[in-house]
């Protein structure tokens, strides 16, 4: 399937790397058969609730010889054009049971590897890709992950998303408990960083304070349309 890139004319090339992908993405979605192809693009997902959530095929490239499988998931709860605000996570290979660098596919071995690294893939993701999950459930795995991801580095929009999926809970107690867990976080980055998030602009509290669940149940329906998703089961059980 791999020709010489280094011989190969750009546009031949790039026509290469387009029929290679589409063929990653034809493969992939009969392992995970619940992910939907976005926009006919790099991304297999599914409607989660506030969420799309699957894979993305990301190459460093065209001239690369390998792709990588990422963990993305799509807050719904925002209307942020032109593009939905990813949050993304790296598989990890596995080498005998250890961890051995992020997980990435040949092109040229595609056919031999990829079947193994959709099992990783299926092992790893912090959602799962089958079936259908509580909201309760999605709300812990994204405070998880975001606890996680403060360690190393500042992240407003994830705490901002945090007190968004707080308002979409029934359970009064668990709605008070994630958005004060998401206001503590994004306090504990500080006025300057909060100012570097928002471009100064501090009206995202007041905005919060006057949000509800149906004002987001609107927010995302509007997103459903936008992304043209409204034929897609939704696998959340809210």
């Amino acid at each position: 399937m791999l020709m010489d890139w280094y011989n190969m004319d750009p546009e031949q090339l790039k026509k290469q790397r387009k029929e290679e992908m589409d063929m990653v993405v034809k493969d992939w979605a009969g392992y995970f058969t619940e992910l939907k192809r976005f926009r006919s693009g790099k991304k297999l997902l599914k409607r989660m609730g506030p969420f799309l959530i699957g894979i993305e095929f990301w190459t460093y490239s065209m001239f690369s010889d390998n792709y990588r499988p990422i963990f993305t998931w799509y807050n719904l709860m925002d209307n942020l054009p032109p593009a939905l605000p990813p949050i993304r996570f790296h598989y990890i290979q596995e080498t005998r049971g250890k961890a051995a660098g992020f997980l990435q596919v040949r092109y040229r071995l595609h056919s031999k590897e990829y079947r193994e690294a959709c099992r990783i893939v299926e092992k790893q993701s912090m959602i799962s890709l089958w079936g259908k999950v509580f909201l309760k459930d999605i709300v812990t795995r994204y405070l998880a992950n975001t606890e996680e991801v403060l360690k190393l580095q500042n992240s407003f929009w994830r705490c901002y998303g945090l007190i968004q999926l707080s308002y979409l809970l029934d359970d009064k107690h668990l709605q008070e408990k994630y958005r004060k867990k998401g206001l503590e976080f994004i306090n504990r980055m500080g006025k300057d960083a909060i100012n570097y998030f928002t471009n100064g602009d501090d009206t995202w509290y007041t905005q919060l304070e006057s949000m509800n669940r149906d004002k987001l149940l609107e927010i995302i329906e509007a997103n459903v349309k936008k992304y043209k998703v409204t034929n897609w089961p939704d696998y959340c059980i809210w």
